[in-house]
């Protein structure tokens, strides 16, 4: 069973990090060379933390596509099987006595008819969306653009309604041999 995370599973987390990849020499914070070097060292730790994701995911990545291919392979066993009993069914059904009913019920399931409605099916979306717009039937669903909000800012300097200004600031960022993590 896994500890839910509390304040004491923290600290003792922080402790077994800290013997891992060593503590901040006391004099770090006063000395730039002595940072300097410590902060080099964890990001070494970093890039190599950012490797193993990355090598996970490309695992994962071949495992997923494998499991696919395997699910698309059985699922289209399974498809031509039902397909093929359900042609079978079809050429025995015309020899059940309906009556007036539209469907025969057996042990392992039912047959029949179900009348289905007239509709569109559509085969050219481009001409059946020209179609909608031309005679007003088009759904438009509008939405917001930032691009276009900040540039009409800028060019405007007025606030749109609904936004608010996000003052220009220094983000800090980390990044290693293997890349930027944001933070």
């Amino acid at each position: 069973m896994i500890a839910e995370p509390t304040a004491v599973n923290d600290e003792l987390v922080d402790e077994l990090l800290a013997e891992q990849f060593g503590r901040p020499p006391e004099d770090a914070a006063r000395d730039a060379v002595v940072a300097g070097a410590q902060i080099d060292r964890y990001l070494e730790h970093l890039a190599r933390i950012q490797k193993a994701f990355r090598e996970q995911q490309e695992i994962a990545a071949a495992r997923k596509a494998d499991i696919d291919a395997w699910l698309a392979e059985q699922q289209a066993a399974a498809d031509r099987s039902a397909k093929w009993l359900i042609g079978g069914i079809r050429s025995l059904e015309g020899a059940l006595n309906y009556g007036k009913k539209r469907s025969y019920s057996l042990p392992k399931g039912t047959v029949g008819y179900r009348e289905s409605k007239e509709g569109i099916e559509v085969t050219d979306a481009t001409a059946a969306l020209a179609f909608a717009v031309r005679v007003r039937i088009a759904r438009m669903e509008p939405k917001v653009g930032k691009t276009e909000l900040h540039a009409y800012f800028k060019a405007h300097r007025k606030v749109p309604d609904g936004c608010e200004v996000r003052p220009a600031a220094d983000k800090f960022y980390v990044e290693t041999t293997e890349g930027r993590i944001t933070g």
